[in-house]
């Protein structure tokens, strides 16, 4: 998408970590709830950023990048209530 609406998109891993958004995490044995829980924790990071797009994408006057966003939350939003409900 990034290229059909004239942009340049990022192309380099030193490029995409410095746009990140996500916090690497450590190559270390982790227990299953203590895994879903920074799972949901990214997963909320990347809902946030979502809505984020959404309304920058709708500013754009750009209704296809704003639907495909959209559908995005609409899967993080469903994913993030199942980790609660895991997780309670």
């Amino acid at each position: 998408r990034i290229l059909i609406i004239g942009e340049k998109p990022a192309a380099s891993m030193k490029e995409y970590m410095a746009l990140a958004t996500l916090k690497e995490r450590e190559s270390a044995p982790i227990a299953v709830e203590a895994s879903v829980k920074e799972v949901k924790e990214d997963f909320e990071i990347m809902y946030q950023d979502t809505l984020k797009l959404i309304a920058l994408a709708e500013e754009a006057q750009d209704p296809i990048t704003a639907d495909m966003f959209t559908g995005y939350a609409s899967e993080f939003h469903k994913n993030l209530w199942m980790m609660r409900a895991y997780l309670a």
